[in-house]
């Protein structure tokens, strides 16, 4: 729960967020699969990790972020 959303992470991919007042999903946002990754948010902004750290097959990873459009 960040700014009055719930973030979901789904393992197969994507990020789901909700509007827990109204019990509705308010957007989806693309993301590759993992394993107990966990959304971070700070200063408007979501950080989510890709990946499964227990494969163990590659030194690199990813990393995506969204941000909320500018206010008009």
């Amino acid at each position: 729960m960040a700014g009055g959303l719930l973030d979901v992470y789904n393992p197969k991919g994507g990020l789901n967020v909700y509007d827990p007042l109204r019990g509705m999903r308010v957007a989806n946002l693309k993301s590759g699969p993992g394993h107990w990754n966990s959304p971070i948010v700070v200063d408007g902004k979501i950080a989510l990790p890709e990946g499964n750290a227990n494969q163990h097959t590659t030194t690199a990873g990813v990393l995506e972020i969204w941000t909320l459009p500018a206010a008009r």
